[in-house]
């Protein structure tokens, strides 16, 4: 075996565990994504969502369960059956979740996040009237809070899985060197 066909088999290895790494992020990320959107946004407190642009947790709740989850679900499908557009949905869908959590962060949990890092003396309103007596706080942070960069980084893993697919199929279209 010649060192090129050694290395297109390296690059195929590395392509379908890249690939499956991919699905089991997106089947993660959906399952997830759907459960938070049914069973967890609709429980807060909806003066969680005072001076947000937000009247109550159906715009939110939607675009975590049909635009993250629904799509995180046809990626991993897509994925499985190489469709033409499979990285392009999956590296939408990465970009989507970050989106999401950034959008989250800023409406909900960024006095808190500023105050944790230092870069504000007080925590001033905190999560408006939340009683988070009993949440554990590790640093400083409710519990539920450490989702956000969790679910920020997801994103970015997936965004950079696709784009590495992407990658490797445009090298691969490439006609051989003479």
């Amino acid at each position: 075996m010649s060192t090129a066909e050694y290395a297109r088999a390296g690059r195929i290895r590395a392509n379908r565990i890249a690939r499956f790494t991919l699905v089991g992020l997106e089947l993660f990320l959906g399952i997830t994504a759907v459960t938070g959107a049914v069973s967890v946004v609709p429980t807060f407190p909806p003066k969680w969502l005072a001076g947000t642009p937000f009247p109550d947790y159906t715009i939110p709740a939607l675009a975590l369960g049909v635009v993250v989850g629904g799509g995180a679900f046809l990626a991993a499908a897509m994925l499985l059956f190489h469709h033409a557009w499979d990285v392009l949905l999956s590296m939408s869908v990465g970009l989507a979740i970050a989106i999401f959590e950034v959008v989250e962060t800023t409406v909900v949990g960024l006095d808190v996040w500023l105050h944790a890092l230092g870069l504000r003396p007080d925590l001033g309103a905190g999560i408006l009237g939340a009683s988070l007596e009993g949440i554990p706080a590790p640093l400083g942070i409710p519990l539920p809070l450490w989702l956000q960069p969790f679910y920020f980084a997801i994103g970015v893993v997936i965004a950079a899985l696709a784009l590495r697919l992407r990658a490797s199929a445009s090298f691969e279209a490439r006609p051989p060197a003479s």
